[in-house]
């Protein structure tokens, strides 16, 4: 069912959707329809030989297996866990320790199931709603490509974009796609995931 943009918009209002999860699950349970949700950009849908130069298929299914990679791997964590505390509810791992591993896990799932989803052709044409530009900007900046997340200038949000999507392997754009959203947050939380790891092996080593 297609949707008037202005109940989009309510719809996004109503749900606080200024994440990309929250985009993610609107088209997955189909509140906002792809066609509508595309019409509300100023910009043409892109044409299949755009797909092709933006979006490569093998460095985004490089994407997507790392994003399913860290999925298995946060299930296995939270699922191990969550086994434990059935047989031993009152062991001290069973409180917030477990409540970690179920959000890691829950994200972990979200960054994969979105990236997947977007990739599949039909929603290739989406332009990165203005509610989800925040989300890019803080990325970037914690991905080291912005030195701040604060009154930056679409210019340079997009300059930033572009050295990263080279970086990549993917190419610059002049358009930013809610494809390019999901790419940058996924790598976002692998980076976070990396950088936490990195610290707890460090706290391990010095514990020792």
């Amino acid at each position: 069912m297609k949707l008037p943009i202005k109940q989009i918009e309510s719809i996004i209002e109503a749900c606080k959707c200024i994440s990309f999860k929250c985009i993610a699950h609107l088209l997955i349970f189909g509140s906002v329809s792809v066609s509508a949700l595309a019409a509300n950009s100023d910009t043409q849908s892109m044409t299949e030989v755009s797909h092709i130069e933006l979006f490569d298929e093998q460095v985004i299914s490089r994407f997507i297996d790392n994003a399913f990679a860290y999925k298995s791997d946060t299930y296995t964590d939270y699922a191990v866990l969550f086994n434990l505390c059935q047989q031993d509810p009152n062991n001290e791992l069973c409180g917030s320790e477990l409540d970690v591993q179920k959000a890691q896990y829950q994200r972990a799932k979200a960054s994969h199931d979105s990236l997947a989803m977007v990739w599949k052709s039909e929603f290739k044409d989406l332009m990165l709603p203005p509610m989800a530009y925040q989300q890019m900007v803080n990325e970037l900046k914690q991905l080291g490509y912005l030195t701040q997340s604060t009154d930056v200038p679409v210019a340079k949000v997009h300059a930033a974009l572009n050295q990263w999507l080279v970086e990549h392997g993917l190419a610059p754009t002049q358009e930013i796609y809610l494809m390019h959203g999901y790419l940058v947050s996924s790598a976002a939380l692998l980076d976070a995931q990396s950088d936490e790891s990195a610290e707890q092996a460090s706290n391990e080593k010095t514990g020792s």
